[in-house]
């Protein structure tokens, strides 16, 4: 498998330091800031895959 992280409406913290502390937990991810570009590039590594299933996850809304 493949893991991207990118940006999901970081509003005041640092996106870069967001990602690099989210690629803690996955040592092997690429970090693509720009959401669109990270997209467009693991559907595209997607679609090269015999077999692919292809998750784009977000923290979702919280309260803090």
């Amino acid at each position: 498998g493949r893991v991207w992280i990118t940006n999901d409406n970081p509003r005041t913290e640092d996106p870069w330091t967001i990602a690099k502390q989210a690629q803690e937990g996955a040592p092997d991810s690429m970090i693509i800031l720009d959401r669109a570009e990270a997209i467009k590039d693991s559907c595209q590594w997607a679609m090269r895959q015999s077999r692919r299933v292809l998750l784009i996850l977000g923290k979702g809304h919280g309260q803090y």
